[in-house]
């Protein structure tokens, strides 16, 4: 999960700038509607098309599983083994969660292009891609950061269903154990640990305010 929220985080944010400067071609529309598409399957289904297509019909990755047995022994082809394995279940998931971090990075960016401070930059010389990173992008930082954290509990709902699908040991599929067990003690301690996560993520996001907006820190001291 921490591997497909760090991928949806990058690509969308990546993406959503991309759209921001080709928004009026028909290369940007077509991004943004393969961005939505990605959003609008279910995750299920979007594992199903990823199998189908690196696993069944290129056999670039494997179908299931966390590891494969024949790489026991070799340290190095372990970890190698398990990366490859974890390609497609972290595809997934960061295809299934980058829209809403893209839509949202290109209508902030685009808010923040409009303001004064946008236009003085580029008045003075400043290139139209280093303007939008160095400017706009900052300021728009705080509503993308609070889209990503509040999208890690959507990543763990997301991720019973994944683990499911590519049989990945985790605590998704551990979950879909436990219920058809009927096994309402681990349930309980399932929940408990997912509610916890999620909690600090949020916290964390808090956090992370201070750090990407100076006034935010200026009125938490002042309050104090």
């Amino acid at each position: 999960m921490v591997p497909a929220t760090v991928l949806s985080s990058l690509m969308g944010i990546w993406l959503g700038l991309l759209t921001v400067r080709r928004s009026a071609t028909v290369s940007g529309s077509g991004v943004m509607l393969v961005i939505l598409g990605s959003y609008a399957v279910p995750v299920f289904w979007l594992a199903q098309l990823l199998i189908l297509l690196f696993a069944i019909q290129l056999g670039w990755l494997p179908v299931q599983g966390m590891s494969d047995p024949r790489q026991r022994g070799d340290w190095s082809g372990e970890w190698l083994d398990v990366i490859r394995h974890m390609v497609l279940p972290v595809l997934t998931l960061a295809l299934n969660h980058l829209a809403l971090t893209a839509v949202v990075t290109r209508a902030r960016v685009r808010e923040e292009m409009q303001r004064p401070y946008f236009r003085t930059a580029l008045a003075k010389g400043l290139g139209h891609r280093v303007a939008v990173r160095r400017h706009a992008l900052r300021n728009a930082l705080l509503p993308i950061v609070t889209v990503i954290g509040g999208r890690i509990g959507f990543i763990l709902a997301g991720a019973v269903l994944v683990e499911t699908v590519f049989a990945w040991p985790g605590l998704g599929r551990l979950v879909v154990i436990a219920s058809l067990n009927r096994d309402y003690p681990l349930l309980l301690g399932l929940f408990v640990c997912i509610s916890a996560i999620t909690l600090f993520a949020n916290l964390l996001t808090d956090l992370l305010y201070a750090v990407i907006d100076p006034r935010v820190r200026q009125g938490a001291t002042s309050h104090a």
